[in-house]
């Protein structure tokens, strides 16, 4: 026999040696998955939330891309206004205004639906402290008997007072004179188209964009216009409460003049 492809067997006290040796490595071959396995848990645990916030983040920003949500309604304006804290945004579906489907404002006069009119802007104007006044582009005056306290009116209410003029001017029987903010009025040709010019200049100012969709109609079988669709609104609930919470705390006399100059600008 070859000597050199000889090997001779283990005694004893090498084989423990090695029986000893082959258990320890497998004691470890085990230990050290168990070990990696937390290790990788702990590091998911602290990059997986980071993860989820940045695809969140990302879909979010895509979401916004897909309506320029950078343009959303921002809740002030270019020029200062006392009440623009008070802008809130909501959407809105308008009525038609034909058949069943017509606001509880339309329709021929009556004593309910003056009121309902009447409540959109008759709680007067708004007294705001000198520190809000002085902001305002345009100078206004003080208020008499109101230490410190200016007088605006927000200029939804103006074109809603004008808008309630046309309205009745429609039906001369019935309406003869008005008065708004202690102020008479009548229903002269002059007063009237102011009205209606004045709306006009706040319809372009605001200029809604909202869609108004046509479609087709079996019954009269053609293509309608449908005005009864969603829009994006001002909170008007909002801002007549900003307003009603304004009232001056004494009777307004507009021929009445407080000293002292005006507050704002020019």
């Amino acid at each position: 026999m070859d000597s050199t492809s000889y090997k001779p067997l283990q005694d004893n006290r090498e084989s423990e040696d090695q029986h000893s040796d082959d258990e320890k490595f497998w004691e470890e071959a085990q230990i050290r998955p168990r070990s990696l396995w937390r290790q990788k848990w702990l590091i998911g645990a602290i990059i997986l939330p980071w993860c989820l916030l940045l695809l969140e983040s990302v879909f979010i920003a895509d979401q916004g891309a897909g309506w320029n949500c950078s343009s959303c309604p921002p809740s002030s304006q270019l020029l200062y206004s006392p009440a623009q804290d008070a802008v809130h945004y909501e959407i809105k579906k308008f009525n038609h205004g034909f058949n069943d489907d017509i606001s509880p404002l339309q329709g021929p006069p009556s004593d309910e639906r003056d009121k309902l009119w009447e409540d959109l802007y008759n709680f007067g104007m708004s007294a705001i402290p000198k520190s809000q006044a002085t902001l305002l582009p345009n100078r206004t005056g003080p208020i008499p008997g109101l230490d410190g306290q200016y007088l605006v009116e927000l200029d939804v209410f103006h074109q809603l007072h004008c808008l309630n003029n046309i309205r009745m001017s429609r039906y001369p029987d019935r309406y003869t004179t008005i008065s708004h903010n202690g102020i008479p009025h009548d229903f002269a040709d002059s007063h009237v188209e102011h009205c209606i010019d004045s709306i006009r200049q706040s319809l372009m100012c605001h200029s809604d964009i909202s869609p108004l969709v046509w479609q087709w109609s079996e019954e009269q079988n053609a293509m309608r216009m449908h005005g009864d669709v969603v829009h994006t609104c001002r909170n008007f609930d909002a801002i007549r409460e900003w307003a009603r919470a304004r009232r001056p705390e004494v009777a307004l006399d507009p021929f009445e003049r407080a000293g002292g100059g005006g507050a704002g600008g020019g």
